[in-house]
């Protein structure tokens, strides 16, 4: 991040006709020469301004306007953008001093927009957060098979309407698309009642340690769990100070010789190479899909 950045703000309205000034206590106004340890602090004190005053912010090393670009053949859009940013100034400048963190070198306080009323405030971006509460409701939700709409509307309901959710219906579905995001490469397979039966993940860290430290696994199947009855097989190995590391981790429903060569064979395939010794248990189905290999 360079030593100089500007947050300014992503505008809720086109109004350009006059001059607005936020009111606000002075507290929560800037100020030249106000510092912050880090650059985060100084834009969560600027995002809180926003919240207070009215509009929306986003961070940036300059300006940017949204401009619209037209293409014939392409499809129409699902739904419309309220949101577009236009030529307003307003924003706030913070610069890296060496010793004491990050000040305010600019404020300008002005604004070519309309700022929002005190009862559409909480539609802002800035007041839109999907916290711990949303999470595990709409976890809670997706066990049941309740989509990120449907799950939205039963949330308003329960907090009594669409203004005390703390969010809006998009921020669900955002959410419900961000895990699945995260949840992509990760190897599983499921039953003709499409109930998960084998999973295998490992993250960056976990491939990285094989690379350095995979001559030799230990491969074994350690209990069953509680509540969705898996049974956790985890590939461990040690680095060169006995310490121990995780390659790999897997989940089966069953402990016969198809669930462990499909694990077997999904940890060969995400590391690229298979270990040249496996240290493991008696079990037959495991002894037999290790011979397979």
């Amino acid at each position: 991040m360079s030593t100089q950045d500007s947050v300014h703000l992503d505008l809720e309205t086109t109004d350009v006709e006059d001059f607005y000034v936020p009111q606000c206590d002075d507290i929560l106004k800037p100020t030249i020469g106000q510092k912050f340890d880090t650059l985060e602090d100084g834009v969560s004190f600027y995002r809180a301004y926003a919240s207070a005053c009215g509009f929306t912010i986003r961070k940036s090393s300059k300006e940017d306007v949204k401009v619209k670009h037209v293409d014939q053949g392409a499809k129409k859009q699902k739904r419309k953008r309220v949101s577009c940013r236009v030529h307003c100034m307003a924003r706030v400048g913070y610069r890296f001093v060496a010793g004491s963190g990050y000040e305010i070198y600019k404020f300008i306080e002005g604004h070519t927009h309309k700022l929002a009323s005190e009862g559409l405030k909480h539609l802002l971006k800035v007041h839109r957060n999907i916290d711990y509460g949303h999470q595990f409701f709409m976890a809670k939700c997706f066990k049941a098979n309740i989509g990120a709409v449907r799950s939205f509307k039963i949330y308003s309901e329960l907090v009594g309407g669409v203004d005390d959710a703390g969010c809006r219906k998009i921020d669900f579905k955002n959410h419900s698309r961000d895990v699945k995001s995260w949840a992509n490469g990760v190897d599983y397979d499921v039953d003709e009642s499409n109930k998960l039966t084998r999973l295998f993940w490992a993250d960056a860290v976990s491939i990285e340690n094989y690379k350095i430290f995979g001559q030799a696994i230990s491969f074994d199947a350690t209990y069953n769990t509680n509540r969705y009855s898996l049974i956790f097989t985890p590939f461990t190995g040690k680095d060169d100070h006995g310490r121990c590391v995780t390659f790999g981790a897997g989940l089966i429903s069953r402990e016969d010789e198809e669930s462990y060569s499909w694990i077997l064979s999904t940890f060969v395939k995400c590391m690229g190479s298979q270990p040249t010794m496996i240290i493991t248990d008696q079990d037959l189905g495991m002894r037999a899909a290790i011979a397979k290999g």
